[in-house]
């Protein structure tokens, strides 16, 4: 009998490793759907790490990130660039705020933030810290645009998107991949998913939500979004072929299955890469 239940344990287990390598093979796989690999084999222009949800879980205790966002960084032997997709703080007062940017400053080397409701909820005093909520970098093949989306439809003001519009009809790159922190794209998506919440947002979701957009017919395009890690997964995937659109959901939320994703910008080329946050 003895016999009979240890290998009744070992083939949990053996299938539950198993389960979670082909999770983690097929999500790797979604993520890189658009990618253009470095056929050249050189080394990166450029590198960023991608954190949703920077804070944790929202019944912790800390003031500024997550304590597994530092603990995972502080032993670098370099400073990384860094994009936040959002709630990377707790509660927005100004000596929250103070201590994040002391953080980013210590551990990164640069950094931005596409605020979410948690930084918004008192922006008068996270715009005198952090002023700037749109950012866009171009690496020759790929474009970064790191947004603001919390307002009350999850679209970019009518002036952002006017500046948006304007770099996305003068740009010459093959891809472009956007950073914010609301899921407006639950119902363009198949599968089902759940953001972590629904603030700020007065107008109903729709599949047309892309529509204030200007983008190029056929060009690829990626969302990566913050506002996601609270339940079982910390990585939402899928690619809408007919669309030509990647959307990935990403945050933590101080549990084992925390992930965090490191984009490689390459001179020709570019992949991106899950890491486990243990």
């Amino acid at each position: 009998m003895k016999t009979k239940i240890v290998f009744f344990i070992y083939l949990l287990v053996f299938s539950y490793c198993s389960n979670s390598d082909n999770l983690s093979s097929a999500q790797s796989e979604c993520i890189n759907s658009l990618s253009m690999f470095n056929t050249e084999k050189t080394e990166p222009i450029t590198s960023f790490y991608v954190v949703g949800h920077g804070y944790g879980n929202h019944d912790g205790n800390n003031l500024g990130l997550s304590n597994k966002i530092i603990n995972h960084f502080k032993d670098f032997d370099y400073k990384p660039n860094i994009i936040f997709t959002g709630d990377v703080i707790r509660e927005s007062n100004k000596e929250n705020l103070e201590l994040l940017l002391s953080q980013l400053n210590l551990y990164f080397n640069e950094y931005y933030i596409a605020p979410g409701n948690h930084e918004i909820v008192n922006a008068e005093e996270y715009y005198k810290i952090f002023k700037k909520d749109l950012n866009y970098l171009s690496y020759g093949l790929v474009d970064f645009y790191i947004i603001n989306t919390t307002t009350d439809n999850w679209k970019p003001t009518p002036n952002d998107q006017f500046k948006i519009n304007e770099r996305l009809n003068k740009s010459s790159s093959q891809i472009d991949i956007f950073f914010n922190h609301q899921i407006f794209w639950e119902n363009i998506v198949k599968k089902e998913i759940r953001p972590n919440g629904y603030n700020f947002l007065k107008v109903e979701l729709t599949e047309n939500h892309l529509d204030w957009m200007d983008r190029i017919p056929g060009k690829p395009t990626i969302f990566i979004s913050g506002d996601f890690g609270r339940g079982e997964e910390s990585l939402f995937c899928e690619y809408i072929d007919s669309q030509n659109i990647l959307f990935i959901g990403n945050g933590i939320y101080d549990q084992d299955s925390d992930k965090i994703i490191k984009i490689k910008v390459y001179k020709n080329g570019f992949d991106m890469e899950i890491i486990n946050l243990n």
